[in-house]
């Protein structure tokens, strides 16, 4: 990191216009969370009286208002865009002392959670689908093939988000998005590093946990083939990580040492055919293994550091090594700007 960057400062555009420095002023804090598969947040805490004139300021909804476009802008003198959102609730709050205002938005992965769906999809992939999803909501989308095509897809009374994390999740895919494009691609353990962490130099507090993977160290995934009456059937086990993230040894491996070989049973589960059962069965021996080691920090304000990136932790002996980041919050008010964040990682 670099000393000499030292103070932080924020920046605000509503309908792609800068908030003037009066606006400024009256800011209390400003907070930025993200987490892996949710929409992204902010909330903008804004003192509400104006005593000069005796009267209450930003409950006209003349500057923020339902469904206005914010982007936000964070960083320790030199500024990164964090989020394009939308605002979604005003919340006003008087008191004896001090009455502010929250000014709450998300990115536009939250138009999803609006209404419930009953629908049948035919002879499409998941892929398509979320690419479909998408241009209903006027999102472009990037999407990495999924390659299994379904003759029947059921969406029963879900939201459009409810409906897509149930299929990435059985996948062990990600929903994110980024302005006004959604993206539908794999967990990205498997990324470069994309920035280096050193506790005590950038890391200010570190707690980690590893922990027994009582799902044990082989998934046998089963389903039934209603056209052929026959069993569909994988199994996924050691050698079917989609990374070690540069561990000396894997939980399930340490778990199995400590107290003997186990494994989990995925029954009744809607499958295609064998290729569609060994995808299921990797994804759900990945799933439970990237929880082996989990954790959070806080460090002095870093925007660089975001949810859906890997880090390379440094200082911590046995446990450094490289993490994905799940969620990150940021933090900025009169006197600082903090980061917090989450990791997980599949072994030390």
């Amino acid at each position: 990191m670099n000393s000499e960057i030292t103070s932080p400062s924020v920046k605000i555009k509503v309908n792609d216009r800068e908030i003037s420095a009066d606006i400024m002023d009256a800011v209390k804090s400003l907070r930025f969370e993200e987490e892996i598969n949710m929409a992204s947040m902010f909330v903008l805490t804004l003192s509400t009286s104006d005593s000069i004139n005796g009267t209450w300021r930003f409950l006209d909804l003349d500057i923020f208002s339902l469904g206005s476009e914010v982007k936000l802008y964070m960083g320790m003198e030199k500024l990164k865009l964090m989020m394009i959102g939308e605002i979604t609730s005003l919340e006003p709050s008087f008191g004896e002392g001090l009455s502010t205002i929250n000014v709450r938005g998300y990115d536009r992965l939250h138009r999803l959670r609006f209404g419930k769906k009953r629908r049948t999809f035919s002879d499409m992939k998941d892929s398509d689908i979320a690419s479909d999803i998408a241009s209903e909501w006027e999102l472009r989308s990037q999407v990495e093939d999924t390659k299994i095509q379904l003759p029947v897809l059921y969406q029963n009374n879900l939201s459009d988000l409810e409906f897509l994390l149930e299929r990435a999740r059985r996948i062990r895919y990600e929903v994110q998005v980024n302005d006004k494009t959604l993206y539908f691609k794999p967990a990205k353990e498997n990324d470069p590093v994309s920035l280096s962490l050193e506790y005590k130099v950038d890391i200010d507090e570190l707690s980690l946990k590893l922990s027994a993977r009582y799902e044990g160290s082989e998934i046998n995934v089963q389903g039934w083939d209603f056209m052929k009456k026959d069993t569909i059937s994988a199994k996924a086990k050691k050698g079917n990580e989609v990374t070690k993230m540069s561990a000396q040894e894997l939980g399930t491996n340490m778990t199995e040492k400590a107290f003997g070989k186990s494994s989990s049973a995925v029954v009744d589960e809607y499958l295609v055919d064998t290729s569609d059962a060994e995808m299921v069965a990797i994804a759900r021996y990945n799933a439970h293994l990237v929880e082996s080691v989990i954790g959070e920090g806080r460090s002095a304000g870093m925007p660089e550091l975001r949810a859906g990136r890997t880090v390379d932790i440094t200082g911590v002996g046995r446990f450094s090594g490289i993490y994905y980041v799940t969620s990150t919050s940021h933090t900025f008010d009169s006197l600082a700007y903090n980061t917090s964040f989450k990791v997980r990682r599949v072994g030390i």
